[in-house]
């Protein structure tokens, strides 16, 4: 699993944490672990960006078409009084296996959804849910050393087109 970046953060976030895990069918399959926290910098006038680039390994998941990665983004800021603020800016997830049971490696560019939906719902729901905002979160998932999605150079968004990640 590599996490790459975040683009489109609204201006207000300076500091991003994901916290992820692995389920099927409401069995843990991976327990929710989170990613450290991360500073955002500026992407334009009005929107910020995060770059992650850190890769979690994640063994002995048993393949199922119904195995889903799930993801929650929290976001700090500062209020008008200058107090610190923390929350649950929305959630996402991922299938990781085909019908065939094959781990379904790539790029991967995922909305988050609102915290008014139960991430146990989102499987079902996904077609059906508008995202919270224009924000996507990058990622890539990979075999150990796969040589098309695997490599471990950092990947940053001002150096890349994003139309073709």
């Amino acid at each position: 699993m590599h996490w790459d970046f975040i683009l489109a953060l609204p201006k207000k976030y300076d500091l991003i944490r994901l916290t992820f895990g692995v389920f099927c069918k409401g069995e843990t399959y991976y327990a929710p672990r989170m990613i450290e926290d991360h500073k955002c910098e500026p992407e334009n006038y009005n929107k910020n960006k995060c770059v992650i680039a850190e890769k979690d390994h994640i063994y002995d998941i048993t393949a199922n078409k119904d195995t889903i990665l799930v993801i929650e983004m929290q976001a700090q800021y500062d209020d008008v009084d200058k107090n610190r603020k923390s929350v649950i800016f929305g959630w996402t997830m991922l299938e990781l296996f085909d019908m065939k049971k094959d781990l379904l490696r790539g790029k991967f560019k995922v909305p988050f959804y609102s915290t008014k939906t139960n991430p146990n719902l989102l499987v079902d729901q996904l077609k059906n849910l508008t995202s919270v905002s224009s924000t996507l979160l990058y990622l890539r998932i990979s075999f150990p050393r796969d040589p098309e999605y695997g490599h471990d150079e950092v990947i940053i968004p001002d150096k890349l087109s994003v139309t073709i990640f």
